[in-house]
């Protein structure tokens, strides 16, 4: 899981706690070795993500922070849009 902490002021909050049970369900072969730190006005959050699963879950997490529930759904509905409907991704030379 990502050792995720959100700090505003003096309090300090474990956010992707939740996330255990969905993310250890998925089979992964790609692992990621990352530090991220975002910062905003009220906090800042550190986070390591170790799978693709992970990163998304921050990436989303940050893109409804910064945009809104609906921006950010329709951002990542543009996203997919470049990808099949039963697309694998198994090779990473077939994408763009």
């Amino acid at each position: 899981m990502p050792k995720s902490e959100c700090q505003t002021g003096r309090k300090m909050i474990n956010s992707y706690a939740d996330f255990t049970q969905f993310t250890s369900a998925i089979m992964t072969t790609v692992s990621i070795d990352a530090d991220i730190k975002a910062k905003w006005p009220q906090g800042h959050s550190s986070y390591s993500p170790g799978s693709p699963e992970e990163l998304a879950i921050i990436g989303i997490d940050l893109l409804v922070k910064e945009l809104g529930t609906e921006a950010a759904q329709s951002f990542i509905a543009q996203v997919f849009e470049k990808y099949p409907a039963d697309y694998k991704g198994a090779d990473t030379n077939e994408r763009e």
